[in-house]
C-alpha cells in the first residue's frame, strides 16, 4: 500500500513527473484502475495518481492536497477521484442523469476536500509540497514513532501542472471514451 510519508523520504528530485510515454498497455501502479500514460521515478501511473507521487513538482500544491481519510488506500481514492472528475467534467458519459450525476460528483469532491482541514489538524499541513520537506528533514525513528499519520493521502483537485495544464482534462476525455 502507498504511504504518503515514506515515498516523501525519496532522495531530493526524484519524484519528479516524466511524461515519456510508458510501455503500452501497463495499468497504474496505484489505482490499477486506468492504463498508465506517465511515470514518476519509473512508476507507471495514470494522471489522477500521478500527483500523489510527483511530490518534488514546483506547482503541486495547485495540483493535490494532502486529505485525512484512513477508511481508503490512495489506490482506491485515485478510482474515486477520476469517477469523480469524469462525472463532473463529462456528465454525458456517465451513467444516469448528467447533470444530477455532476452535482453530485461535486458534493463528494467538496467532502473529500474538506478533509484537508483534518490533514492540517493532525500532521501541520495539507500542502504535499510541505509533507516532502517536512519528511525529507526528520529523522526516520521520529517519523515511525508518531501516531496517527498513516492516514494521509493525497487527493488530485482536477487540474495539472504548469507545463500542460489541460493534459488532465484531455486525458479524461478520451477515458470517458474508451480510449
Amino acid at each position: 500500500m502507498f504511504d504518503p510519508i515514506t515515498h516523501a523520504r525519496a532522495p531530493t528530485g526524484a519524484l519528479r513527473l516524466s511524461m515519456n510515454p510508458v510501455t503500452a498497455g501497463q495499468d497504474c501502479m496505484c489505482c490499477r484502475n486506468t492504463t498508465a500514460r506517465l511515470s514518476v521515478a519509473d512508476i507507471p501511473l495514470c494522471p489522477t495518481c500521478a500527483p500523489a507521487y510527483a511530490l518534488d513538482e514546483p506547482d503541486i500544491d495547485t495540483v493535490a492536497v494532502l486529505i485525512w481519510l484512513p477508511q481508503m488506500d490512495q489506490g482506491v481514492l485515485g478510482r474515486l477521484a477520476s469517477a469523480i472528475y469524469v462525472a463532473k467534467t463529462h456528465p454525458d458519459a456517465a451513467s444516469g442523469e448528467g447533470a444530477a450525476r455532476a452535482e453530485q460528483a461535486n458534493l463528494v469532491f467538496l467532502a473529500l476536500y474538506k478533509l484537508r482541514e483534518q490533514a492540517q489538524e493532525r500532521f501541520g499541513t495539507n500542502s504535499p509540497a510541505a509533507l516532502r520537506r517536512i519528511v525529507s528533514n526528520t529523522p526516520c525513528d521520529d517519523l515511525f514513532g508518531r501516531q496517527g499519520t498513516s492516514g494521509l493521502r493525497i487527493l488530485m483537485r482536477g487540474q495539472w501542472f504548469g507545463a500542460d495544464p489541460d493534459f488532465y482534462t484531455r486525458t479524461l476525455r478520451l477515458w470517458a471514451a474508451g480510449l
